[in-house]
Parts: structure tokens; sequence; C-alpha cells
């Protein structure tokens, strides 16, 4: 695939997994500047939450085929540009169902945040499939994608292949994690609630620019 030359690829899915990843063409916020992830590379270094610098250790991706995957599994989850706070995100956001975003101190899976206007899942995906990109940084520290605190990916194995992916597709996580709206507490709803209204978001935002 033209531009990935150098990452390392980790497989396709061909059956439903749990993946926690970012779409192609989300930027990180790099030495470099705002970087999009599939341009990434081992060299970089890219901004956590705390505004110190992490190595990246290694990127890698993954081709998604919607015909064979459940929507509800891989479909993006689009979080709208401010929907978590003033320019946060500073643009639309793309990542996967389960891909951490860490809020008021939590990391909360992307899905559960749903609302079905500022952030909500992508319905249609190209018919071809589409690229999830993982990001594992020195010490599994967290990163800025689209200026948001989102996770990064941990490995437990170095032969980063598919099955092991699959199997070590967890991310760093400091803290709780909320995998449930049921968990999901009061203040994470409200904020998502107000700036929902702040920023008058609707899909049609997000739909224009998920796969440009």
């Amino acid at each position: 695939m033209r531009g990935f030359a150098s990452l390392k690829s980790i497989g396709s899915f061909s059956t439903p997994a749990k993946v926690k990843c970012f779409l192609q063409n989300t930027h990180v916020t790099t030495l470099r500047g705002e970087i999009q992830v599939e341009h990434l590379d081992n060299a970089d270094f890219v901004q956590t939450p705390d505004g110190d610098w992490a190595a990246v250790e290694w990127v890698g991706f993954k081709k998604i085929a919607p015909r064979l995957s459940p929507a509800s599994m891989v479909n993006p989850i689009c979080i709208c540009a401010g929907a978590l706070g003033d320019n946060v995100p500073s643009r639309d956001l793309f990542v996967s169902p389960d891909h951490g975003i860490l809020v008021d101190g939590l990391m909360v899976d992307a899905r559960v945040l749903t609302n079905g206007r500022s952030i909500f899942q992508v319905a249609k995906v190209p018919i071809e499939g589409f690229y999830y990109f993982h990001v594992e940084t020195e010490d599994n520290l967290p990163l800025l994608a689209e200026n948001t605190p989102s996770e990064s990916f941990i490995s437990t194995s170095k032969n980063k292949n598919v099955d092991t992916a699959n199997d070590a597709g967890t991310m760093y996580c400091e803290g709780e994690r909320i995998s449930s709206s049921y968990y999901l507490p009061e203040t994470v709803k409200t904020l998502v609630r107000s700036r929902a209204v702040s920023i008058g978001a609707n899909q049609s935002q997000g739909l224009r620019a998920a796969f440009g």
C-alpha cells in the first residue's frame, strides 16, 4: 500500500476481533509537528498528555475487511472536533470502537462515549476495506491524537503478527478503565452532553472526513 512501506504490517482482519487503534489519516502530535499516523516511524517522538515526549517504538497496521467483520466491532467511532472540550479533539478523531480515550483521568472505550450526535459510530465504510494503525510508545505512554489524550499499543510479544496482536491488544491504561456505559461517571456523561450542545454537532460533520 503506497505510503506505508516503512511500516510493519500486522495482518488484516478476516474474523471478528477487538480492535484498538487509530483510523488512517489521524494526526498525532510529534516533535516534527502534527503527522498522520501512517507516516510515523521509530525515529519520531510523540507528545504525551502531560507535555512530555515519548519515542515511537513501533507502528503497525491492519486492513479491515467490512464484509467479513461485524460493523459494531470494527467500524470507526467518530469523536467530532470539540466533543470533549475546547479544541479536543482539534479535528474529528476516528478510532476503533474499543480504543481508549483519556477523559477526566479515566481511560474510556470510545464506543462507551457515543451519544449519536457528537460521538457516533460511522455507518458506511469503503467496501474495499480500510486501515487501522497501532502505535507503540516508549514506556507505553499515552499520546495526543488530534489533540486528544489517547492510549498507545502494548505488545506482550516481540513478534507482532496478527495472532499475537489480537491476544496482546491491550493498551496503556493507568487507573480505572471504563468498558461499559453502566460504569461511566455522570460527570463524563454531562461533559459529552454539554459539549454536543455547545458545538451543535451532528453525524454529517464526521462522515465527510472519515475516509478523505
